[in-house]
């Protein structure tokens, strides 16, 4: 019998700083637990830990669309 995975959903296309921090802090972590180089596979896994953190803290807050927060933060400098 095969392991059924869940599909993902596609790349987030615009972060916040503090999300893109989120995506760092995790490669970090990964990388000095892991005590060398991340292969691709171990990056690839762990880019997708912090995207669904992303997206879990996005629905949290009730933020659908992130564009529109940015453009309001444009247009109000």
């Amino acid at each position: 019998m095969r392991k059924r995975r869940s599909k993902r959903k596609g790349w987030i296309k615009i972060l916040t700083e503090y999300e893109k921090s989120i995506f760092d802090n995790m490669l970090n972590e990964a990388t000095i637990a892991k005590g060398k180089k991340l292969k691709p596979k171990e990056r690839r896994e762990v880019m997708f830990k912090s995207r669904d953190i992303v997206r879990a803290l996005r629905e949290a807050n009730s933020i659908k669309t992130i564009k529109t927060m940015l453009y309001q933060n444009k247009n109000s400098k």
